[in-house]
């Protein structure tokens, strides 16, 4: 909310809670570290295109971030004795995800372990529990790394189980009970029709919602590339409700809608939308009826 405001009025206030409340949402979520700079860059260039050269209070939204996160930078240097803005799992999430046992969540397969205890003795470790949790991040990080380049193949297959898990499938094999699964996906389908005609509804007013399209990428594509969860959807669920309202306030109103599907351009885009849901979730269903999920 604050960083539309900053992009039409860029005031002291607006950026002082940009950058408080994102310092927190990175302390809370490690995957905020790098989508506020991002987040800024967006907000910069959007300005700049609209004649609005005057960027500085970004530069102090960016400072006040950095003061945020201060505190527990400092904490983490004096007891690891190096630099970790606010977490060092990164490399362990990289290897849950790319790994010859791994499922695309949290959770691998057996055999993970003896798989993880060679790897590691191939890089002079013997023992895992005697490293530190830095040194063991940066050694998980280096398997996994090694893995993708050497099993390219598999790392998009397992992208694409990552993709599925992550916008469709919302109960991963962690939970059992059958009739929340229903729930969740019904309430998920439900969001993801009207989303998609919002979507379209919306679609020359893209440069606008640049942000909006920017936080769904970067939060899909982080977890591509480390594991997927059902819970990590949730940072752009917001940003799927905007979509949401915007498809509901057409559908609600027949003139709308008439005035909506006239345009042909618009009519081929939502059919091609919305039978894209549809299909999607038939199949994920039927899935789900084999044991297949």
């Amino acid at each position: 909310v604050f960083a539309y405001r900053s992009i039409q009025n860029l005031t002291l206030a607006n950026v002082t809670i940009l950058g408080v409340a994102s310092g927190l949402a990175a302390l809370t979520r490690a995957a905020f570290v790098g989508f506020f700079p991002l987040l800024l860059l967006v907000v910069g260039w959007m300005r700049w295109k609209e004649g609005k050269r005057n960027i500085g209070y970004l530069i102090v939204a960016g400072v006040i971030y950095c003061l945020v996160l201060l505190p527990w930078t400092v904490r983490n240097f004096d007891i690891h004795g190096t630099l970790v803005p606010v977490s060092s799992w990164g490399g362990n999430f990289l290897l849950i995800g790319n790994n010859p046992f791994a499922t695309g969540t949290w959770s691998v397969n057996d055999g993970f372990e003896a798989w993880h205890k060679n790897k590691a003795n191939e890089h002079g470790v013997s023992d895992i529990s005697t490293l530190s949790e830095i040194e063991r991040g940066s050694l998980n990080r280096d398997i996994a790394l090694e893995y993708i380049l050497s099993n390219p193949l598999h790392a998009l297959q397992l992208a694409a189980k990552k993709a599925f898990i992550f916008w469709i499938y919302p109960i991963t094999n962690s939970d059992s009970n059958v009739p929340l699964q229903a729930v969740a996906v019904a309430s998920d389908f439900a969001l993801l029709i009207p989303a998609a005609i919002g979507f379209v509804a919306s679609w020359d007013k893209r440069r606008r919602l640049l942000p909006v399209y920017m936080a769904a990428l970067f939060f899909f594509v982080m977890q591509l590339v480390l594991h997927a969860e059902a819970r990590y959807r949730l940072p752009i669920v917001p940003l799927l409700c905007l979509l949401f309202g915007f498809g509901s306030a057409i559908v609600a109103d027949p003139k709308k809608l008439k005035a909506f599907l006239d345009v042909r351009r618009q009519r081929l885009m939502c059919v091609a939308s919305v039978a894209s849901v549809v299909l999607v979730y038939l199949f994920t269903g039927w899935l789900f009826l084999q044991g297949s999920i």
